[in-house]
């Protein structure tokens, strides 16, 4: 296992390469992935800039939640946790992005086994009356031998408070278009229209299908009933996604910067988002007593 650090304009950046065809490239500014590469190709839509890579206005690759509930109970703008209320002001509806808050406790472990880096967030009150102080902590690792990345995802809190948190990450596994990218979720529930219901025809990935085919692109939260893993493929390569999270959104179409990217021929390119995720029908908080503890893993294969 090799690694190293640098710094650009402040911002830390930290490699890891297994040496058995996987290199990661993480900033604890943001629990960031910048970028996965596996038998030397780019596996994530990324901007070549990192500077534009850590811009608030992109997502990509970052940890990012909501500070709010997902449900406002009236027009009021109130909400309930555990029978109290709290005011969820407008000027916090946008997205909080877990970002500039982060401590590197110190430096990944390095052993015959695991890369490793751990991030602790500490979130204060806020002004709109979250009533509590949440902790995250994040850490990614990377396998010796199996090409694989762990995403363990940890938060508590000193009193019931709302909160959410998933990563970003935007799968293209080297291809330029969405045309060569290929699609397996083995599940028959999907949140359309608002609605948790059974898939229909366009909505159906059980059997593998590309993800070029629907007009505007897909932007849905699919239910994972089983264990089993999401695939997305191409000619090349495929990837496994396992979670324990109970929703995995996935998106397509959606770049949201114009930036040149880091793949060769330095255009902007479309993937796919697989997002493991909290169920967006429900309000999600935290407490005492009822922690969060999620673990994605992501695996490359070679064909």
């Amino acid at each position: 296992m090799k690694y190293q650090y640098y710094k650009i304009d402040n911002i830390v950046f930290i490699e890891a390469d297994n040496e058995h065809g996987l290199k990661i490239v993480i900033s604890p500014t943001g629990a960031a992935i910048y970028a996965i590469y596996f038998d030397g190709e780019i596996m994530n839509v990324t901007p070549k800039d990192k500077l534009v890579f850590m811009d608030k206005k992109s997502k990509l690759g970052k940890s990012v939640g909501p500070i709010s509930p997902y449900k406002i109970i009236n027009k009021d703008d109130i909400y309930q946790i555990d029978g109290k209320e709290y005011k969820y002001l407008k000027e916090n509806k946008d997205i909080e992005y877990v970002i500039s808050h982060f401590l590197f406790n110190n430096k990944p472990i390095l052993d015959t086994h695991v890369f490793s880096g751990s991030y602790v967030f500490k979130k204060k009150k806020m002004k709109d009356g979250l009533p509590g102080n949440i902790q995250y902590f994040i850490s990614y690792a990377i396998s010796d031998y199996s090409n694989e990345i762990y995403i363990d995802v940890k938060a508590l809190s000193d009193s019931a408070t709302p909160m959410s948190i998933h990563n970003e990450l935007c799968f293209s596994l080297g291809s330029k278009n969405l045309n060569e990218l290929y699609l397996t979720i083995p599940t028959n529930q999907v949140i359309d229209q608002g609605e948790l219901q059974e898939v229909n025809k366009e909505l159906d990935f059980r059997k593998k299908k590309n993800v070029s085919t629907r007009v505007g692109g897909y932007d849905n939260f699919y239910r994972m009933i089983n264990k089993e893993p999401i695939i997305l493929e191409n000619s090349k390569y495929k990837m496994e996604l396992n979670t324990d999270y109970e929703y995995v959104k996935i998106e397509t179409d959606n770049n949201e910067v114009s930036y040149e990217s880091l793949q060769n021929d330095n255009k902007v390119h479309r993937g796919v988002k697989i997002i493991p995720h909290v169920n967006p029908l429900e309000e999600n908080y935290i407490s005492k007593a009822k922690r969060f503890h999620q673990i994605t893993t992501i695996k490359f294969y070679k064909k």
